[in-house]
């Protein structure tokens, strides 16, 4: 149960970044959804690939290695999340893109909109930062300091 509250987490962000690939292909070429989504999944591919398998390799030592009391309780751990991980990527990798082509190209964000303007603002305000690199890289380096004075 520990291994799958864990693994809740990780579970959908395979999915996620595929999905948010493909759509993004679809609004560029809406016209052809099964080539959109094809390139969409190669594009993240491997990058959820190396995602999940980082994560699987960290607790495949605990299934392995040598038992004791401690890895004996972290098997039970270790398996589910492994399990669940790889069953993330498989559907990520097969279903979801199955699913995406299918479905129609996501609609414009309007302008006008609640979502458009809280875009249009997040737009503007990334712009000013990367604009000020060094006013960015000062008010970094306060907050940082505010939380390692806070934290005595």
């Amino acid at each position: 149960m520990m291994g799958m509250l864990l693994a809740i987490g990780m579970l959908v962000d395979n999915s996620v970044v595929i999905t948010e690939s493909i759509f993004r292909h679809r609004q560029l070429t809406p016209d052809r959804p099964l080539e959109a989504t094809l390139a969409g999944v190669k594009e993240v591919g491997v990058a959820t690939l190396a995602g999940t398998f980082s994560t699987t390799i960290v607790f495949l030592p605990l299934v392995f290695g040598e038992k004791n009391q401690m890895s004996i309780f972290l098997v039970h751990v270790a398996v589910p999340i492994v399990v669940a991980m790889l069953a993330s990527l498989v559907v990520a990798q097969t279903l979801i893109p199955m699913l995406a082509a299918r479905m129609p190209s996501p609609p414009p964000v309007a302008a006008g909109s609640w979502f458009g303007r809280l875009q249009a603002r997040y737009e503007r305000s990334l712009d000013w930062a990367l604009a000020h690199p060094k006013l960015m890289a000062l008010f970094t380096v306060l907050i940082l300091a505010s939380r390692c004075h806070c934290s005595r």
